[in-house]
């Protein structure tokens, strides 16, 4: 039985469809998914605080920003799904500026939330903290625990290629699939590649 930490993305919750395939496509593992505080700073402190100190978590997976914010635990296993690795320019260039809607209910009942300039500068703090830019050293994370998965159809961004060139190739891999996970993108290639992770030679 393992314990994963489930981190969603922006303008997503606990609520949302992936934590739910995850628990019912692992009945024999807990799947942790808290709610991750929609601003930059607040979220990372939040992961600092709670995650960041070696923990009876497993494995983290994160989805799209979920994906970045798990970057930034570096002693477990992660597998980032679609991950906004330069989250700054990703959602500048993706989403872009202004006010956009929750897509799944918040403990504090907000609708909406917005994307300044404040919220990227707080983005590309972080960033920094794992690394400076496009192309130079890893600054944080054990390069052989972390994995990610790229959809062939993600119209928002991809990052096989930086993936590649800052951590392990052969962790890389495709999925045919889109920006959001489908219950078949969980289960036919999702969870596998969990199964596969947590029954590695690195876990404790």
């Amino acid at each position: 039985m393992a314990n994963i930490l489930y981190l969603h993305g922006l303008g997503s919750g606990p609520m949302s469809h992936t934590p739910g395939v995850l628990r019912e496509a692992l009945p024999d593992d807990t799947v942790i998914s808290p709610e991750i505080p929609i601003k930059p700073k607040e979220a990372y402190e939040f992961l600092m605080d709670s995650f960041s100190m070696p923990h009876d978590i497993d494995l983290v997976v994160g989805t799209s920003l979920g994906g970045f914010y798990a970057m930034c635990l570096g002693w477990t296993d992660k597998l980032l799904i679609n991950p906004a690795m330069f989250a700054d320019d990703d959602i500048r260039n993706a989403i872009g500026i202004g006010e956009q809607p929750f897509f799944n209910k918040r403990s504090d009942g907000a609708k909406s939330y917005v994307i300044d300039e404040a919220f990227l500068s707080e983005l590309k703090t972080i960033r920094e903290k794992i690394y400076s830019s496009r192309g130079e050293r890893l600054k944080v994370n054990e390069p052989d625990r972390t994995w990610a998965m790229f959809g062939k159809n993600d119209p928002l961004f991809s990052h096989y290629d930086d993936f590649c060139r800052i951590f392990l190739p052969d962790h890389a891999s495709w999925f045919d699939g889109e920006h959001r996970l489908s219950e078949e993108n969980i289960y036919r290639e999702i969870v596998p590649v969990i199964h596969k992770i947590l029954k590695g030679p690195h876990i404790h």
